[in-house]
Formats: C-alpha cells, sequence, structure tokens
C-alpha cells in the first residue's frame, strides 16, 4: 500500500510523455483560446499549440469590457476576436491544416480592416490545405463587395464544408464567400458539403454548379434554407435556374434539406433533385418542413 502511494505521489507528468501527435489529439477538444494558454504549462508546452492542426475560433468565448447589452461591447469583444485569430495564425508553425473553425456573431460595425481579417483567414487555411472548413457567422453581407482571388488555389484537400449564415439578403453571388471557394478548380476530396441559413431561390444556381465540382461528394445538407430573399421581395426558381447542367456526381448517397413551410418553390426544387440527381447516384433525398 505504501509502494502505492508513493507511485500516486510521484511528479512524473504522463501527458507530457506523449508524442506530439497524441496530444494534439487531446489539444483537438480545446478551442484556439485553451490551446495557446496551454504555453504557460512548461518548456514541453511552450510550442506546442503552434503546430496543432485543429483551430476552433470561437467569439463566445471571449467577454465583453462594456455592458453586456452595449453595441460597444460586441465591437470591443469582435476586435479582441480579429486579433486573437490573426495573430494566432501569424505566430503558428507553417505544418498543415486539419480543421479550422470560425464562429462569431452579433450586431457590429463592418469595415474594409475587419472584411481583410477575415478574408486572410480564410486563404491561410487554404493555403494550408484544410481538409475541415466550417465557417459560421451570422453577420450579414460582411464579406460582400471585396474581392478575393482564390482561384489560384485547388481546394483539392477539402473533405468537409460547412457554411453557415454567411449569405447576404441580396447580392451578386460572384461576391461571395461560397463564390469565391467555387473558383477553385474542383473540390476533387469534398465528401460533405453543410450549407445553413440561405436563400435557395438567389443561390440556386450557385449550389448546382458547387455540386458538378465536388464529382466525389456523398453528403449535401441545406438547413434552414428559404425561397424568398429577407428584405421581402418574391425571388423565384425560374424555368432558366433549373435548365443548368445536371449534376455529375455519382457519389451522393444523402441530400437532407430543411426548408420552411408555404415557400411555393419547393415542388420545384424537389423536382429538380429527383430528376437530377437521383438520375445519376443513388441518393437518398429526406426533405423536412420547418415552422416559420
Amino acid at each position: 500500500m505504501e509502494r502505492v502511494g508513493r507511485r500516486l505521489r510521484s511528479d512524473v507528468d504522463m501527458i507530457s510523455s506523449l508524442p506530439d501527435c497524441l496530444i494534439h489529439v487531446i489539444m483537438s477538444f480545446l478551442t484556439a483560446q485553451e490551446a495557446v494558454r496551454t504555453c504557460i504549462l512548461s518548456k514541453r508546452w511552450e510550442k506546442l499549440w503552434t503546430t496543432l492542426p485543429f483551430l476552433d475560433f470561437d467569439m463566445s468565448k471571449f467577454e465583453c469590457d462594456d455592458k453586456p447589452d452595449g453595441r460597444g461591447c460586441i465591437d470591443g469583444k469582435f476586435e479582441r476576436f480579429l486579433d486573437f485569430v490573426s495573430m494566432t495564425l501569424l505566430h503558428r508553425d507553417t505544418t498543415d491544416m486539419h480543421k479550422f473553425h470560425v464562429s462569431f456573431s452579433g450586431k457590429m460595425h463592418r469595415s474594409s480592416k475587419r472584411v481583410m481579417f477575415i478574408r486572410s483567414w480564410i486563404v491561410y487555411a487554404l493555403k494550408h490545405n484544410v481538409q475541415v472548413f466550417k465557417f459560421d457567422s451570422d453577420v450579414q453581407d460582411l464579406l460582400v463587395n471585396s474581392s478575393l482571388p482564390l482561384d489560384v488555389f485547388t481546394c483539392a484537400s477539402l473533405v468537409d464544408v460547412s457554411i453557415s449564415r454567411t449569405f447576404p439578403r441580396v447580392g451578386n453571388i460572384k461576391d461571395l464567400l461560397v463564390y469565391e471557394l467555387l473558383n477553385c478548380l474542383e473540390f476533387s476530396n469534398l465528401k460533405d458539403l453543410s450549407v445553413e441559413c440561405l436563400c435557395l431561390s438567389c443561390h440556386f444556381i450557385l449550389i448546382v454548379s458547387f455540386l458538378n465540382d465536388c464529382p466525389n461528394l456523398e453528403k449535401l445538407s441545406l438547413h434552414r434554407i428559404g425561397f424568398h430573399c429577407e428584405h421581402g421581395e418574391e425571388v423565384h426558381v425560374n424555368q432558366e435556374s433549373l435548365k443548368i447542367a445536371p449534376f455529375k456526381g455519382g457519389r451522393l448517397k444523402t441530400v437532407d434539406v430543411q426548408f420552411y413551410r408555404h415557400d411555393y418553390s419547393v415542388p420545384r426544387v424537389w423536382k429538380y433533385l429527383q430528376d437530377h440527381i437521383t438520375e445519376n447516384s443513388r441518393a437518398q433525398i429526406i426533405m423536412t418542413s420547418l415552422d416559420n
């Protein structure tokens, strides 16, 4: 019993003795902010976060300096978030990235500086061969009217892409984040594509074009979509939109669509999915109606 007690009192750090790859797996359960803080644990941990292939940046983990309900609070919080993400990427090692997840929200002032920062993150992730790319923001129109030539990348590394609430209410699809990703030559390894909160009427052609650049796609999720723009102007999924080239991918297994009730364009989209997608694959189409 005494021997067991001595063993328990041992100051040997078992986790630090693990190889970097295993420690990185453990750190993957942390937010980027928590991962960076591990640098103070010991000399062994000082640089570990700089080679971490999993980065999860979540603005909700940052605190406000001002009153929680004030606009100044949100703007200040967002500024600290921008600085933290940018500095983390700046000091990171040149190793490839497996997962890049960014999440931020709130009513904040849009500026060219902020847009530049956010776009630089996207470029960084693509340059470092990111495989899992998740971008979640409810800041409407944040990425509109600011061009970025991402067509220099092949995006062949992408396997899982999830884009939520980034689409503007009205705008030229060529100015969208998704269109810029679309400019890549081909998402040859992409298997899972998830898009949330968009007006499908405005972006129907874009989505189908996206699909045709994903020959190995296995799952497509369109969640909380609508068929009219939020500003009130009705935009129809017209017959010309449905005459575009059919989806060519034959590996698709599941199409999961969640739409709002009483949208008149649903039957046309359903017909397109059945006529074109199921024609070239054995995909199961799941349509779920949501309350408005």
